[in-house]
């Protein structure tokens, strides 16, 4: 009788581990779906000619960055935001602190040629 007492108790244990991961992993797509979503949503708001501190209001922290001298000693920034949970992003370009541009097709017109 004790003994299957303790593998019931254990089969509870593990019943709850497991729960416990699959709700965490839950949470943290979730997390990642809302941002995604909101990106694709703010997108729709954003008007050439806009200021760097305006785009970042609006969109907030972009995942990752590249700044970078253009022609005519113009700063280029781009700013890579999430837009599917499978790691695409948009960039959005930035000329000089005014946005200039955004979208696949944009960006590799005005990224720098690297080698």
């Amino acid at each position: 009788m004790i003994h299957k007492q303790l593998m019931l108790g254990d089969i509870v244990k593990k019943f709850i581990l497991i729960f416990i991961i699959c709700l965490f992993g839950f949470l943290i797509t979730g997390c990642g779906v809302r941002k995604v979503n909101r990106n694709i949503k703010n997108m729709n708001e954003l008007k050439l000619g806009m200021t760097k501190v305006e785009v970042l209001t609006l969109m907030g922290t972009p995942s990752k960055s590249l700044l970078f001298e253009g022609n005519e000693r113009k700063t280029v920034e781009i700013l890579f935001y999430p837009i599917s949970t499978k790691r695409d992003y948009v960039p959005l370009v930035l000329v000089d602190g005014i946005l200039n541009g955004w979208g696949e097709d944009y960006y590799k017109e005005r990224s720098p040629r690297i080698p």
